[in-house]
């Protein structure tokens, strides 16, 4: 009898211990009230200054539309750049403005580059208020060109709370 209940006992441990792991470790995970939306967005952009972006994003459901890039922090490093800003997505009426940080690798030809950035905060308005920042996120990632036209992607998941009614 004692061997059955340590067993037993050892099985829900075991259960508790999973399901506390995936409630501190999964993201998107969404809490009461949230609906959260998978992104998966293809763009095209344009450098528009030594740390300035513009972009059209397809695709991307909430976040279809336009962005304006700005990227004021930037670290060398052997063979590019850690880089940190923010990215405003606008479209839809809404913005949602995602601070992003990451590394910019430049390749060949020369004036060439990789970027890759993750989010590390969001805040949003109109129907991208209530942007949970604590379970979405968000990884921008592409290749940019020497006359400084890019493309990238963008993937992750939106996670918005809703009001009680």
């Amino acid at each position: 009898m004692t061997t059955t209940m340590t067993t037993t006992a050892r099985r829900i441990l075991a259960a508790l211990m999973t399901v506390g792991a995936l409630s501190v470790a999964a993201p998107g995970i969404a809490h009461a009230g949230e609906s959260c939306h998978t992104i998966d967005a293809r763009g095209t952009g344009q450098q528009t200054g030594p740390t300035t972006t513009v972009a059209t994003i397809r695709g991307g459901g909430l976040l279809t539309g336009r962005t304006v890039g700005d990227f004021p922090d930037a670290v060398p490093t052997d063979g590019g750049l850690l880089i940190a800003g923010t990215v405003t997505f606008t479209g839809g009426g809404a913005t949602l403005a995602v601070d992003v940080e990451g590394t910019l690798t430049f390749t060949d030809p020369p004036g060439s580059l990789t970027f890759d950035v993750t989010s590390t905060d969001m805040a949003g308005t109109g129907r991208l208020a209530g942007v949970d920042s604590g379970v979405s996120h968000l990884r921008l990632a592409g290749v940019g060109a020497p006359d400084g036209s890019f493309t990238e992607t963008v993937t992750g998941e939106i996670c918005i709370g809703h009001p009680p009614r």
